[in-house]
Formats: C-alpha cells, structure tokens, sequence
C-alpha cells in the first residue's frame, strides 16, 4: 500500500513539474542611429499566448509595434528602433512578447 502512495505522490510531483516548467528563446535586432537629445523615448510591448504549436500569433508582428510606436509619438518620425521578441514554451501552450523602443524625433 505505501508503494501505491509513493508511486501516486511521485507521478503527481512530476506532471506538475511538466506542467510548470518551460523554456525561453529571445531574438533581437537594432539598427540605431540616434543622436543624443534627440527627442522623447516611447517604449511598446505587444504579447500573445498559443496553444501547441498549431500557428503563429497574428498580434505579434513588427507592423503592430510600429503602429503603436507611431500612436504614441504623434505621428513624428521614429529613429533608434530596437526590437526584441521572446517566446517561452510551455507544455501546451506558448507565451510570444514582442518589446519596441525608439526615440520619437520632434517637429
């Protein structure tokens, strides 16, 4: 009988550590060319979660940080554009982050 609870204990300890545990992988790219006092610093993050690899997210993409880069300076010209995407994997279902910065010039 306590090999049966040890057994159930066990099994129980181990899907829930499959469960909780995932992986991340991060892919950045900059291309820069501020000039120092340039303007205002405007920042975005853009997010979504998928479940077991069936597509890619369709609100993670550069465009929809770029538009949200562009609501936040008004209109003016962007320039220093860094991005950074990050995806953790869970067992089922995985969490896509998608981070923006630039500088917003003034007109």
């Amino acid at each position: 009988m306590d090999y049966f609870r040890m057994t159930n204990c066990l099994a129980a300890i181990l899907a829930t550590a499959m469960l909780t545990t995932g992986c991340a992988s991060f892919v950045s790219n900059s291309l820069s060319s501020v000039r120092p006092g340039a303007g205002k610093y405007v920042s975005t993050t853009v997010s979504a979660t998928e479940m077991l690899y069936l597509k890619a997210p369709d609100e993670v993409t550069p465009e929809q940080a770029r538009s949200q880069l562009m609501r936040e300076c008004g209109g003016n010209e962007l320039t220093g554009v860094t991005t950074s995407i990050t995806k953790r994997d869970f067992v089922l279902f995985q969490i896509y982050t998608l981070r923006a910065n630039a500088i917003c010039l003034k007109q």
